[in-house]
């Protein structure tokens, strides 16, 4: 099946339940497992690498200090053992996760919150502070790249001020930018309610079928002790 064909619906319960199954059995073969196939699986998706990046290393930014500082031990004696058990447990998640979130459209969010039955105020706040977050990223990119061209950034005395004048600015242009298109949807008739038009998706029996297929293969990897 092509990408764009899968229903996001479908997506969003193979990603949520790998990730369950990943907790409830916490067996470091079946983490390797996870993260081996659907790294294959993000890998034929054809993502842009920048995008992948940006979406791994922020989680992984605290990942990897946060298991340095768990892996001291003080008792007998000072030890280290790094927990990999752990580690290739979230780098599995984090890869399952990013396998729903990389490969649906931004509407698609909100077909999967309505299909789940969460309520449509839950829906449109998350649909608004991916849009909120999109605005600040994007203002953040324009200013660094203004002040790297102007010499910001470039000597340790005045690295503070410049990324506190980035944080600065790139929240202020974000307020404005969100009171703009405020404003723009009060002059088109917006009374408080959002209306979305999300593509209609329809559910693929044998899809469900083999996703659960997937969870019994996982269960099974679990239980092996190689």
């Amino acid at each position: 099946m092509e990408k764009n064909t899968l229903n996001p619906l479908e997506k969003f319960i193979l990603s949520m339940g790998t990730i369950l199954i990943l907790i409830t059995f916490k067996n470091i073969n079946l983490s390797i497992f996870v993260g081996i196939v659907m790294g294959i699986i993000l890998f034929f998706q054809k993502l842009s690498i920048k995008r992948v990046l940006l979406f791994f290393l922020p989680p992984l930014f605290f990942l990897i200090p946060t298991l340095l500082a768990q892996g001291i031990e003080f008792s007998p004696e000072l030890s280290f053992k790094f927990p990999w058990e752990i580690f290739f447990r979230v780098i599995g998640a984090i890869i399952s996760i990013a396998y729903f979130i990389l490969t649906i459209k931004f509407k698609d969010i909100y077909y999967v919150g309505r299909q789940l039955k969460i309520p449509k105020i839950i829906c449109e706040l998350a649909v608004l502070m991916f849009n909120y977050l999109n605005i600040m990223y994007i203002s953040y990119i324009k200013i660094k790249v203004a002040m790297e061209s102007r010499n910001g950034f470039g000597s340790f005395k005045t690295i503070y001020r410049d990324v506190a004048y980035v944080f600065t600015k790139v929240f202020l242009n974000s307020y404005y930018s969100l009171k703009d298109q405020g404003n723009a949807m009060r002059s088109r008739g917006y009374d408080d309610e959002l209306v979305f038009y999300p593509h209609e998706y329809k559910i693929e029996k044998l899809n469900i079928l083999l996703i659960f297929s997937w969870f019994v293969i996982l269960i099974i990897v679990s239980k092996v002790n190689l």
